[in-house]
């Protein structure tokens, strides 16, 4: 998810392609921050994971 992270934050359209049922291939858009903490982009494009909500608000 890092790097689908860092992509969809920069502007990239992310597509993830699962199992689905009975053996189907299925695809699903990205959704940042699904899976764990919100990622956010800095003004230099580096991609932080804050610790909690109040950093991310910090900056």
């Amino acid at each position: 998810m890092l790097i689908s992270n860092y992509v969809a934050l920069h502007g990239g359209e992310v597509v993830h392609i699962l199992d689905g049922k009975e053996g189907k291939t299925v695809t699903e858009p990205h959704q940042t921050g699904r899976w764990g903490a919100m990622p956010y982009k800095r003004e230099d494009g580096e991609v932080v994971y804050p610790a909690d909500e109040k950093e991310a608000d910090a900056d």
